[in-house]
This record gives structure tokens, sequence and C-alpha cells, in this order.
């Protein structure tokens, strides 16, 4: 009878490969203005021989950056990470499908593929880097792996290593899960090693130690800049990019599901502590709450997705009275979790379309005009408002004027940091070519207001000339360009 149940496991994985397919293949990003034209700059800068944090900033390590580099290096220029992507995914997730099988001893992958696929299609939709959420989970299920077993192998470091590199504030995520997880094991009155809980602590501390020693030996004259910008610079934007949360008045939207899903913990957590202690159902209760804390920070369908689908391990911690449902009715189970894999495909084929960015900057873009650089940001920082680094991604053959390729608050609108910024754009190759968003954005984003010096806008205004117009997605864009150096 069992065998009969594990056959159909090849067509999970199948299913599994179908959807990071269909991701590569159909789905756009929602945020492709903006975070996953981002990603894409940080993988394909490097190849163009800018180098992170000198030429271009962004607030995360430099693991994917490198990462393109060598492989751009290894191929002649052929290739870079962007070709690995969906690659690369889908060969994490069966790390994690690997990992279930070791905690659970019958084998089945049909719950954590299903989970993987909704995962697969909600991260490509979502845009940006797709690697962090996953290594989250094969590290905090290697973390319990090593519970089980009593070993603490060369994976731990490896995994932190390679989130940390990534996503460093997800590694903190994860040893915040280790220690609730302890913790509660403590209260039930579980004993446990504090000597190996100890030891975890410091092999993935050790990988936040690896990563500030690799910035000292990148750029040791400029180390100070580049803790600023991966350590600090997330504090400062998440202070002004908070948003209240709200009740919306359509009860089935996506930002609603947050309540809900805060009510299922609790539900769940009340069984748990009522029930008879259970070591996997506890800590995957915890694992779903380890990409809870950036929620706090700001509530969006950005933020809110990430906790969607950790939560989705949930299911992992229902009560006893499910899993004595689920022992009677496998077969079952398993028909339902395969054709739900094939319909939420088949929804999303329905419901993604081809969008095309609507963009009529291009006609700017001609080389005749013999541009060495690009600026992208707004006309004014008195409100926070985004700009589109999909430009530097359209105009990918010019030098970013700035190193500050995002428009952020806290930054922009800070003296020191706009005197740095026009310092950039002094020394930078000429003519310029400057976009420069005019619309004001409806979701202000900043509850915590903030004083602009205004020196960007003097600058613009002083040393440089409008040459014109242009519309992307429904935003005006001032065209301007700047020949003094």
């Amino acid at each position: 009878m069992n065998n009969i149940v594990r056959t159909p496991n090849f067509i999970f994985y199948s299913i599994l490969a179908i959807a990071n397919i269909f991701a590569y293949s159909f789905i756009e990003p929602h945020f492709q203005l903006f975070d996953s034209a981002l990603f894409k700059l940080q993988l394909i800068y490097p190849t163009q021989g800018w180098l992170p944090y000198k030429d271009f900033v962004f607030i995360y390590p430099f693991g994917p950056s490198l990462l393109s580099l060598f492989i751009d290096k290894l191929s002649f220029g052929v290739f870079n990470l962007i070709t690995f992507v969906w690659p690369i995914h889908f060969l994490l997730q069966l790390v994690i499908v690997e990992q279930i099988r070791k905690i659970y001893s019958d084998q089945n992958i049909h719950t954590i593929v299903t989970i993987l696929v909704i995962e697969t299609l909600f991260i490509a939709k979502l845009g940006g880097e797709p690697f962090s959420v996953l290594l989250t989970f094969i590290l905090c299920l290697e973390y319990f792996t090593t519970y089980q077993t009593k070993k603490i192998t060369w994976k731990i470091f490896a995994y932190s290593i390679l989130l940390c590199f990534v996503r460093w504030d997800r590694l903190v995520f994860c040893l915040g899960i280790l220690f609730l997880y302890r913790a509660f094991c403590k209260i039930k009155g579980v004993d446990f090693e504090i000597t190996h809980t100890a030891k975890l602590f410091l092999i993935s501390l050790s990988a936040i130690l690896l990563l500030i020693s690799s910035f000292f030996i990148y750029g040791n004259e400029n180390f100070y800049n580049v803790m600023q910008y991966v350590f600090f610079d997330p504090f400062i934007i998440a202070k002004f990019r908070s948003l209240p949360f709200k009740w919306d008045n359509n009860i089935l939207s996506i930002l609603n599901i947050y309540y809900f899903i805060l009510l299922a913990y609790i539900l769940v957590g009340c069984s748990l502590i009522k029930e008879k202690f259970n070591d996997r159902k506890v800590f995957f209760y915890f694992l779903g709450i380890s990409l809870f804390i950036p929620t706090l920070s700001r509530s969006d369908v950005g933020h809110f997705l990430p906790f969607y689908i950790s939560s989705l391990f949930l299911i992992y911690s229902l009560p006893s009275f499910f899993s004595r449902f689920y022992l009677k009715s496998k077969k079952l189970i398993l028909s339902i979790n395969g054709i739900f894999c094939f319909f939420i495909i088949f929804i999303f084929s329905f419901l993604i379309t081809q969008s095309q960015v609507e963009n009529t900057c291009n006609s700017f873009n001609d080389l005749k005009y013999g541009y060495k650089s690009i600026f992208v940001g707004n006309s004014q920082y008195d409100d926070f408002n985004i700009n589109y680094p999909y430009l530097y991604l359209q105009n990918i053959n010019l030098k970013p004027a700035t190193k500050y390729i995002s428009d952020e608050p806290g930054i922009q609108n800070n003296c020191d940091r706009a005197q740095e910024i026009i310092k950039d754009l002094d020394m930078a190759p000429k003519p310029s070519i400057f976009y420069l968003n005019k619309s004001i954005l409806i979701d202000k984003n900043n509850v915590n207001q903030y004083k602009n010096c205004g020196l960007l806008e003097q600058y613009f205004s002083e040393k440089t000339k409008t040459i014109g117009h242009c519309e992307i997605n429904q935003s005006q864009i001032e065209v301007r360009i700047s020949y003094e150096r």
C-alpha cells in the first residue's frame, strides 16, 4: 500500500520543474520597474566592469553580484547569473524536499512540493531576489535535522554563509527561530544540550563575521561606507517607509489575509500548548513565522507575501485530528495535492499576461546623442517617491552617474548623502542624461516625515537643462542633460 502512495513522486518533481519553467517563461514581476530591475542590475553591472558599493549601491550583501561575475568570467562573457536564476531556484527546492524526507519517515513529498509550487509562482510574481526565502527554510530545517541526528555537519556553516551573503537579516531571523524553538522546548520540559544550541549560534554568527571580513578585504579604504549601506541604511529606510496597518474594505483582499493568518497562528499555537509535545509540529510552527518580522516595518504586498509563503508550513503543525484524517486518507490527499498544483499553474496562466511596460523614454536612448552616463531620480525630494531603476536597465551600456541607483527615504534628502551624490554627478562621464520622475506618489509611504535640504534640486536647476519629457507607466518623466564636468 505504501509503495502505491509513493510511486507518483516523480510526477511531483515534474510539476515542480514545470512551475519553475512557467515562472521563468511567462510571469512578469509586479515590481519590475523597481525591485526586479534592481536585482537584475545587481547581476549585470559587475559584468560591465562596475563594482558593487563603488559604482553602484544596494542595501544587500554582494553575494549574487560576485557569483554573477564569476559565471561571466567562466563563460567568457556569454552568461551571467540571470541565466541560471531559476535552475538554481529549482535546485534549492530539491534540497528542501530531501530535508523533509529526512524529517518525515513516510517520505511523501506531495505536501512540500505543493508548498514550493505556490512559492515559485508567488516569488516570480513578486520579482526581485528569489533565493533568500528558500535559503531561510533550508537553514532552519538543517537546524532541526541536527537536533534529530545529534550531529552538527558542515552544512550548517555552508548554508549560513550562502544565506548571509544574500540576505544577512534573514540569517538573523533563522537564529530567532532557533531561539524560540529551544525556549518552547524548555517551557514544555524537554531536555536539550545547551552546548549544542550554542554551537549552532556561533557557527551562524561566524558567517556574519566572514561577511564583514570580506567587506574589509574587498574595499578596506571604503569599509565604513560599505558597512553603512548594508547594515545601517536598511533601518533608516524602514523607519521612513513604514506604513500603518489597516483593514481593507474588500474582506478577501490580499492585505486582509494577513490578519486571518495571524488568527490561524493563535489557534494552532493554543493547540500546540494543549497537546502532547511534538517536536516536528512545534518546529514547523516557528518556521512559519521566520519571515514575520519584516511585515512589522511595512504593511504592503511586497513584505506580506514572503510571510504568506512561510506560513504554508503551518500545515505540518495542524492539530492531531487533522493528522489522523491524513493517515486514513493518504491517497485522497495525494490526489488533491496533485490536482491543486496543476490547478494553480492553470489559474496563473489565465491571470498572468505579458504586460508591456509603457515606456516612451526609449526615444532618448539613441546612441547618436553620445551619452556616457545616466541618472534616474526624482525632480524633488520633499516627499518620498520611487525612481525607476528600470531605466538604468534599459540603458545598461551607460555608467550610472551616481552609485545611488535607487531613491530611498532618508538617503537622497539627507544633506551629507546629497553632497556625495552631487560629487558623483560632477565626476561622472559627460554628457549625462537625467530621467527625473515628476509624478507624486499617492501612497506617501513615509509616515515619519523628514526634511529635505534641497541640494539635488538646486543641482538639477543649475547644472542641467531640460531636453524633453516622456512617460513610464503613466508617470511623467522630465529628461535633462548635463555637459559640465
